[in-house]
């Protein structure tokens, strides 16, 4: 789902500083856009 439930979310690497944990799940996607680096259209 896209829903806004907390889900449990562990990275290494570059833009590791952005994970922190515990986030809402529709976080998710922008933390991995910003990390890679990529734009969004």
């Amino acid at each position: 789902t896209h829903g806004g439930e907390d889900v449990a979310i562990y990275a290494i690497g570059p833009g590791s500083d952005l994970v922190r944990g515990v986030m809402e799940q529709n976080v998710i996607f922008h933390v991995m856009m910003e990390a890679s680096q990529l734009e969004q259209r």
